[in-house]
């Protein structure tokens, strides 16, 4: 079976880095990007099972541009928006363009591991009613 693809966006490398070595471990694909460039082309190329999307990326676009791309190229990539923002006008704006979940930093790397995991099966789950046709996205949960 292959390993479930996880794509962590952040402008900060020491966030990106820290959850590629805390998710490595625990049978995970982990693509790392610190860009939203480069997220949307490793999205495209990849076909990760879950985004983790930092809202605030610097340079260039930003987490809720992003998203909407994401959403467009690949409605069924679930994509989990991390942020230190707690304002509900964004969140719900998150969740209109398509985010599947929404966890606030400094969060517990735990309940993020379970988040995951919980995208993950809803996908494997959907997939099987699907008939499993064999698409990217379905060889790669």
């Amino acid at each position: 079976m292959l390993k479930p693809k996880i794509l962590v966006v952040d402008d900060q490398l020491g966030i990106v880095s820290f959850l590629y070595d805390f998710f490595t471990p625990k049978n995970y694909e982990v693509l790392q990007a610190t860009s939203g460039r480069k997220a949307l082309q490793l999205v495209k190329k990849e076909s990760p099972a879950v985004v983790l999307l930092d809202i605030k990326l610097g340079w260039g676009k930003d987490g809720m541009q992003v998203l909407e791309e994401i959403k467009g190229v690949a409605p069924e990539t679930r994509v989990i928006m991390m942020t230190s923002i707690a304002d509900e006008e964004v969140i719900e704006k998150a969740f209109n363009l398509g985010a599947d979940d929404y966890v606030v930093k400094p969060f517990s790397l735990s309940y993020l591991e379970k988040v995951v995991m919980l995208k993950i099966l809803d996908l494997q789950i959907r997939n099987l009613g699907k008939g499993g046709n064999g698409t990217p996205s379905e060889r790669n949960i």
